[in-house]
């Protein structure tokens, strides 16, 4: 299962260690995910950001 970091952090959880950047795509499986994202560190919905392609002006 994949998941997204929401913040910088470093954990380790079930025998696992994480040391993620904001941003960075998470693999483990499900219990894990689960477990980092009741803590607020990941997040399996998609982030909002900046759409590509868009620079603010228009010329």
């Amino acid at each position: 299962m994949k998941a997204t970091a929401v913040k910088k952090f470093s954990a380790s959880v079930n025998g696992r260690d994480f040391r993620c950047e904001s941003g960075d795509e998470v693999e483990a499986d499900a219990k894990t995910i689960e477990q980092l994202e009741a803590i607020g560190l990941v997040t399996t919905k998609k982030l909002k950001g900046a759409k590509p392609g868009k620079t603010g002006d228009n010329d």
